[in-house]
């Protein structure tokens, strides 16, 4: 059963879609978000969300203890087998007033196979404008990526690609990127903008800790390109392999996604997240 809370009251749908549409419109309001699993009453990877939370209000200058106030509106969560948790803070500039919005629902649903064979990417001819000063938050304003989302992502690709006005390539819309060459890693840096994923964070301190050589770097379309692989990731999928890479002018670069260290890394995940 789906819920939704607004500062901690429970709320009709019809009302909390209605007051989030409202305060997405509102001038001089800013946001930031979380997206997470609900597994049999836990969140994995918890405590990395609430430490992005508060980095987020950090950024945004919000001196409440969102973290405090997160780890607390959780607990009202009922109880849920497996269920998609979404915790937005809005914060208005004006009044300083700060808006908690909490919603549990049914998760998404992905065919088995991104999992395990891989999926298609495609990297589109459009470059994104990114903040260099968004410290890697997850940003209520998404409409570019939305955008990108809209004009591209279909059956055949399951991800779209984001690059910078530098041209070099970033994130994917909902996830991050990881390639894969001479067996090294390599992720892009995420200083001129992008956002830093708590998946992201875990899995570079996972290999690190273990003796995978992670290399924080800007990644030019020609690396990702030539890389012998690459997987993507996020607090609600895991990890995807990449079997087919798809640029704008319609070349398309294989991947081998039975790289053992993708099988590796596989091991490395919460078991929340060990599909395949």
């Amino acid at each position: 059963m789906n819920k939704y809370w607004i500062n901690a009251n429970e709320v009709s749908v019809e009302m909390f879609r209605g007051a989030s549409e409202e305060i997405l419109h509102e001038t001089g309001v800013s946001g930031f978000f979380e997206t997470m699993l609900w597994i049999n009453n836990k969140i994995p990877l918890l405590n990395y969300h609430a430490n992005r939370l508060k980095h987020s209000a950090k950024i945004q200058n919000i001196k409440s203890n969102i973290a405090a106030l997160f780890r607390s509106d959780i607990s009202l969560m009922p109880d849920f087998e497996h269920g998609l948790a979404k915790y937005q803070v809005f914060h208005s500039m004006s009044s300083n007033r700060v808006d908690r919005f909490l919603s549990v629902e049914n998760p998404r649903s992905y065919p088995a196979s991104n999992w395990t064979i891989g999926i298609a990417t495609f990297l589109p001819e459009e470059s994104l404008v990114l903040d260099a000063m968004s410290g890697g938050i997850k940003s209520t304003e998404r409409s570019a990526y939305e955008q990108l989302q809209s004009k591209y992502l279909s059956d055949q690709y399951a991800e779209i690609l984001v690059k910078d006005d530098n041209d070099f390539v970033v994130e994917g819309t909902k996830t991050n990127i990881f390639l894969i060459k001479a067996n090294q890693i390599i992720t892009p840096d995420l200083q001129g903008g992008g956002v830093a994923g708590v998946m992201r964070a875990y899995l570079i301190q996972q290999m690190k800790s273990c003796g995978i050589t992670v290399q924080i770097e800007p990644v030019t379309i020609d690396t990702m390109n030539s890389c012998d692989t690459m997987f993507l990731s996020n607090a609600l999928i895991g990890l995807w392999p990449v079997h087919t890479l798809v640029d704008a002018g319609q070349n398309s670069h294989s991947k081998n996604t039975k790289h053992p260290l993708i099988a590796k890394i596989r091991t490395l995940l919460p078991r929340e997240f060990k599909h395949g």
